[in-house]
């Protein structure tokens, strides 16, 4: 959003979300995610699936190279464009929409500071949308009503 041009935008945000990428599967890695039995020797040992770590990293990192620009172009929209309500309201919505099918789908199994935080992000979403199109309709409306002389 604070890029001075597009194409800044895009490369910022694209890196951004590359980084983001691998420290979160390092991260993950470190905790002992892609920990794997090897099922071909019978003492059952675990060792680390390089496979999965590369595979999974490799997979968001393609995401991110063709989500990064677009929504890197849409944050800057939101605040530098002629038309910014839709690319602001992008980021609430898809957080509304996730949040809704995962307690649809996973509040059941998951546990409860998972279920209260999907909910925490739910109602503020909601909020932001409704804070959003309740800004942008208060502007539009005093831009249209004509200055009341002082008096």
């Amino acid at each position: 959003m604070a890029s001075t041009s597009k194409l800044k935008a895009a490369t910022v945000g694209t890196a951004a979300l590359l980084i983001t990428v691998v420290s979160y599967y390092s991260f993950k890695a470190t905790q002992g995610d892609f920990r794997t039995v090897d099922f071909s020797e019978t003492s059952g040992r675990e060792f680390f699936s390089w496979g999965q770590f590369a595979s999974m990293t490799l997979y968001w990192c393609l995401a991110a190279l063709i989500l990064g620009p677009l929504l890197s172009v849409a944050g800057w929209m939101a605040r530098q464009g002629a038309i910014r309500l839709p690319f602001q309201l992008l980021i609430p919505v898809i957080t509304l929409a996730e949040t809704t099918m995962r307690l649809q789908a996973e509040a059941s199994r998951a546990s409860s500071p998972a279920v209260w935080a999907w909910e925490s992000a739910r109602a503020t979403s909601i909020a932001l949308i409704v804070l959003l199109i309740g800004v942008a309709a208060w502007k539009k409306h005093n831009r249209r009503s004509p200055a009341q002389p002082d008096g």
